[in-house]
């Protein structure tokens, strides 16, 4: 079991509900699979991290994710970091422009001090040189 292997875990939700994170995952239903794992997980004592890949429609739920998993015990952070432009990535309508994934890494930084005292939120800035 997860839980006995390992103190930590990762689990990607992209957007804040089932609508906008199925779509991009391409699977109904994946959403409510990942917040039953997550579920599941700090149930079991597991710290969970919840990564979130900033595209056009999920920046704008980014707040609201975070709201939506900041009262689960267990959640100590979230993540999320910017869309390197390339693979599929590069030609994806989705893909937010550096000028877009820059307003929206200080927005991350604004959130990190407003959540400081309920889960540390993190912003991964690598971009190709």
């Amino acid at each position: 079991m997860i839980a006995e292997l390992f103190g930590a875990v990762e689990v990607s939700i992209d957007g804040a509900n089932s609508d906008s994170h199925d779509r991009i995952r391409g699977r109904v239903g994946s959403f409510e699979r990942a917040m039953r794992a997550v579920s599941s997980l700090t149930k079991r004592g597991v710290e969970v991290t919840v990564a979130l890949t900033p595209t056009r429609s999920t920046i704008p739920e980014f707040d609201e994710l975070i709201e939506l998993v900041r009262p689960i015990e267990g959640v100590k952070r979230v993540v999320t970091g910017y869309v390197l432009p390339t693979g599929r990535a590069y030609r994806n309508p989705e893909m937010p422009s550096i000028r877009e994934q820059e307003v929206f890494r200080k927005h991350v930084l604004e959130l990190q001090e407003r959540y400081r005292d309920d889960v540390r939120i993190t912003c991964t800035v690598t971009l190709l040189a």
